[in-house]
């Protein structure tokens, strides 16, 4: 492993990891102070600029960057090794000492290992569940997928080893319920789960999950990387009820007694047999924050008071004011870790090379 190529990979994620909070740091200050007039649609819209900046790698500096206002910008040119010899640039010095770069490879392994096996369980989950034969059930499920435009055909299969409705399958969906659980439903109840399952597989939250696990992975040392990344599940799943009460409010009463009804049937051992499963779904989240939450989002729907134009403009904003970088300081080189450059596509070492003698390119001529 190339200890300078690696030092100035793991500054660009520490450099990202230090602007996301600052975005983060925006977005909730901005949701705070505008409280329920911001939809829970553009709520998670906010957050996943927030996910998406430490995703993407590149960006051009702007005047009008969030980030120009900081002068703490890290500043790494591992071609020169400055941050060997250079006192002032001490970041680049301790990421290439080994032992930094062995424990941040050895934990973002362990979760994305966590992440591949929480994915088998799932395709074992799936393949493990037994077929649901009940026209009823079924016509009921095809009459929620037309209504919500999802293509192709939804499975409908039942297992012993879930506690609560899940999407599962991204190229083939279907929808887990738990043994027994269809019989004690009735069919407006049915028609809330499989509506709330399907906006799921419509905004495709399950891409999302993996996404979700990635930046968690490479980001693991920042707090704030999965502050976000809960803001967004939870987000997501107000989003998921509004679709499945359909925006009515008289639904919200018997929608909001279906989701108790699901948290009291849990059963500790299950939920830990299978919580590398349910972490990587689009399922109804058992805990007890999220219950309290979304039946706080039921009552403001009741109630209303979302300004339909405030989300929009909010988006926009934080797109062109997140989405760029700051520009270069006067008194700093011009490269820095997530501002990419053509020579940075080229071994460090040819580039020494071109660069000590530039004229020996024409000998021979």
């Amino acid at each position: 492993m190339d200890a300078p190529i690696f030092a100035e990979f793991l500054a660009g994620i520490v450099r990202s990891s230090w602007q996301e909070a600052v975005l983060a740091a925006v977005v909730w200050i901005l949701l705070r102070a505008l409280g329920d007039r911001v939809d829970a649609r553009w709520r998670c819209r906010l957050w996943l600029l927030v996910l998406l900046r430490l995703a993407w790698p590149f960006f051009l500096p702007s005047p009008v960057s969030l980030f120009n206002w900081s002068e703490a910008v890290i500043s790494v040119d591992t071609a020169g090794e400055a941050g060997v010899e250079d006192p002032s640039h001490p970041l680049p010095f301790v990421l290439e000492q080994g032992p930094i770069q062995w424990v941040w490879l050895a934990v973002a392994g362990i979760l994305l290992l966590r992440w591949v096996g929480s994915v088998w369980n799932a395709r074992r989950l799936r393949r493990d569940s037994v077929e649901m034969e009940s026209p009823q059930v079924l016509g009921l499920l095809e009459e929620c997928r037309m209504a919500a435009r999802v293509g192709g055909p939804v499975r409908l299969l039942e297992s012993g080893r879930v506690t609560g409705p899940c999407l599962v399958g991204l190229l083939e969906p279907a929808v887990v319920m738990p043994a027994g659980l269809v019989d004690d439903l009735t069919d407006e109840q049915l028609r809330f789960i499989f509506r709330h399952e399907l906006a799921h597989l419509r905004r495709w939250d399950l891409p999302l999950n993996w996404l979700l696990a990635a930046v968690e992975a490479f980001h693991w040392f920042n707090p704030l990387v999965w502050w976000v990344a809960r803001q967004i599940r939870w987000d997501r799943e107000e989003v998921c009820d509004r679709v499945a009460v359909e925006g009515r409010a008289e639904a919200c009463r018997p929608y909001g007694q279906l989701i108790v009804q699901m948290a009291l049937r849990r059963v500790p051992g299950l939920e830990r047999e299978t919580a590398g499963v349910l972490s990587l779904l689009g399922v109804w989240d058992p805990g007890a924050g999220s219950l309290r939450r979304r039946l706080r989002a039921l009552a403001r729907l009741r109630r209303g008071g979302c300004t339909a134009w405030i989300g929009p403009c909010l988006w926009a904003g934080l797109l062109v004011a997140g989405f760029t970088d700051a520009l270069p300081l006067e008194t700093e080189e011009e490269h820095r870790p997530g501002q990419v450059r053509w020579e940075q596509l080229v071994p460090v070492r040819l580039l020494g090379q071109q660069q000590k003698a530039p004229e020996e390119n024409l000998r021979g001529l």
